[in-house]
């Protein structure tokens, strides 16, 4: 079922009988943002309304997607009460199921740190960076004391508002955060911002923390998450390599930046989830210690074995675990081909789990020992088949002994007669086996140009030794 499209709303059209659209805040894919007044109360604060689309010719699926997240989040802000969280005045839908679909709620007046970070043309003072981040830890701290905990999941400069009324930051867009249960989650998130395990669907209280950590980088070095991540990529670097070099230390971008804030945000982004800050109240700790210059403690960040790139090379129906091509350089696509590329989805677990990546083990038709010991046994066969051979040459060119000097019964006559009868035989034995091992290697490994080999041995080499070695009998 399809959602209505509807055209802008016009300046003093009201919703709902009482919210009276002011102007428009910003229109998206999939709907807009208006100003309004709530007539019921004019004394009220102006709110924010968000109108939800089926946007502009999408299919049916990322319609009932995108339906489905607006829900979520309205259900997710109904459950919350915190200063920087929005507060919900109302939902309603157009038009029954087929929407559109509207939320409303408080308006902050304020830039999102994107366009603030954007406006100021360079980093922000450090100290405004770390009061900023220990609201956030605020604010995260509730959100994770929750029973069950929620994760937001999405934190990043576009989705956190200044308050121009208080200097305070609000958390915007919750509509991808969820509660942690034990089935563990999607893999949803944005690229330099979301950890490893986020992106295995497995995301936790830590991962929120890495994505704040990842926000105070930008916010005191002016390098954007999500750039810094697709240019590595685009360079050609692994998964792990990307998420180990996405974060330089703060202090050698900024000269601006102590080396405790420092310490802070490079423990926050941390590869391994054990190794960030065990909660938010403990980071949030760590940054008031660093604003009253105190000492911060140190932390040992571990790191696991880089994963190791195989020396044997890779089958060719398996995917390259390399970057993705410069036109799509979003780890969501190794994601997406992980399902249908299991080396992928194995290097992924691996770096997730801290373990080197096993190489994957042999796919022949007839199963690895099995074909081995064929090829074995058959190359052993043609190599004695042409020593066999090899004895008849000789035996056949050296000159007999005088008839007169061999008495009756001499061995000598006996295996000379022998290795005449059998020469031939064994000449053809050897040619012929020396073929079928390669045919059989190439059958284990389904190269084809191992099994070229071994035919063009049997149609031609075969002869072609047989007539060789009859020129020198």
């Amino acid at each position: 079922m399809s959602t209505l499209v509807t055209a802008p709303l016009a300046t003093g059209a009201v919703l709902a009988g009482r919210y009276r659209i002011v102007r428009a805040l910003g229109v998206g894919a999939w709907g807009r943002v208006y100003l309004a007044t709530d007539t019921a109360d004019v004394a009220a604060p102006q709110v924010a309304i968000k109108e939800m689309h089926g946007g502009d010719g999408a299919p049916p699926d990322e319609q009932a997607e995108a339906i489905a997240w607006f829900k979520r989040e309205v259900s997710t802000l109904l459950s919350l009460e915190h200063p920087s969280i929005p507060r919900v005045h109302g939902y309603w839908t157009a038009a029954g199921d087929r929407g559109p679909f509207y939320l409303a709620m408080d308006y902050v007046p304020g830039k999102a740190l994107e366009e603030a970070l954007a406006d100021r043309g360079g980093p922000l003072p450090w100290r405004e960076a770390a009061e900023i981040g220990v609201a956030l830890c605020d604010v995260l701290a509730y959100l994770h004391g929750r029973a069950p905990a929620y994760i937001f999941r999405d934190l990043k400069l576009a989705n956190v508002i200044l308050d121009e009324r208080s200097g305070a930051p609000v958390l915007i867009d919750f509509g991808i955060a969820r509660q942690l249960g034990p089935s563990g989650g999607t893999a949803i998130g944005t690229d330099g911002y979301a950890p490893l395990e986020q992106y295995m669907g497995k995301a936790e209280t830590r991962s929120d923390l890495y994505a704040l950590g990842a926000t105070l980088h930008a916010l005191v070095t002016g390098r954007h998450p999500n750039k810094a991540y697709t240019g590595l990529l685009r360079q050609g670097k692994t998964v792990e390599e990307t998420f180990r070099a996405v974060f330089p230390p703060a202090h050698t971008l900024s000269g601006d930046v102590p080396p405790a804030l420092s310490a802070i945000i490079a423990r926050a982004t941390a590869f391994a989830p054990e190794d960030r800050f065990a909660t938010a109240a403990e980071m949030r700790d760590a940054l008031h210690a660093a604003l009253d210059d105190r000492p911060v403690a140190a932390t040992v960040i571990s790191r696991p074995p880089p994963i190791p790139t195989p020396t044997t090379p890779t089958p060719a129906a398996a995917t390259p675990t390399a970057a993705p091509p410069a036109t799509d350089p979003s780890l969501w696509s190794h994601v997406a081909r992980a399902a249908t590329a299991p080396s992928l989805h194995g290097e992924l677990a691996s770096v997730l789990e801290t373990r080197p990546a096993s190489v994957a083990p042999s796919t022949g038709a007839t199963g690895g020992s099995m074909g081995t010991t064929i090829a074995i046994a058959l190359g052993g066969i043609g190599v004695a088949g042409l020593l066999v051979g090899l004895v008849y040459w000789s035996v056949t060119n050296a000159p007999p002994p005088a008839p007169s000097s061999l008495p009756a019964g001499s061995p000598f006559v006996a295996m000379r007669a022998a290795v005449l009868g059998m020469g031939g035989v064994a000449r053809t034995i050897g040619v012929i086996s020396v073929g079928l091992g390669v045919i059989a290697l190439a059958v284990r490994n389904r190269s084809g140009a191992s099994l070229l080999v071994g035919g063009a041995m049997l149609l031609l080499l075969g002869p072609l030794t047989a007539f060789l070695l009859s020129a020198f009998s």
